[in-house]
């Protein structure tokens, strides 16, 4: 008589890994995307165009450097973002909350 295999039984864990899967959220990721649409956005008007490389380039050294790193790699998490430019998480803090608010004077002046 042939025995009869069963499938391969999946891990428990395994579920939680599956391809299709969305992946959960991380931290600052949300923030990221919105200022990688804004300046989308801001690049699509000539005149917000001028007024942001002019205050984009008085942000501090760290704020120019994350805003580097989401144009290079995409929306990113605050602790990808930190292992990339070296950087302690309050500090970077910091300076994302610099680049949004400067993002922010920017929409606002054109309205």
């Amino acid at each position: 008589m042939a025995t009869r295999k069963s499938a391969p039984r999946k891990a428990a864990d395994d579920d939680q890994h599956d391809e299709g899967a969305p992946r959960a959220e991380q931290p600052g990721e949300r923030r990221a995307i919105w200022i990688i649409t804004r300046l989308e956005q801001i690049q699509d008007d000539p005149d917000m165009a001028i007024d942001a490389r002019n205050l984009l380039a008085e942000l501090t050294p760290l704020s120019q450097r994350y805003l580097s790193v989401l144009l290079r790699e995409g929306p990113v998490s605050n602790t990808r973002a930190a292992t990339l430019l070296k950087a302690q998480e309050p500090e970077l803090e910091d300076a994302i909350v610099e680049l949004e608010n400067t993002i922010r004077e920017i929409l606002e002046d054109e309205e």
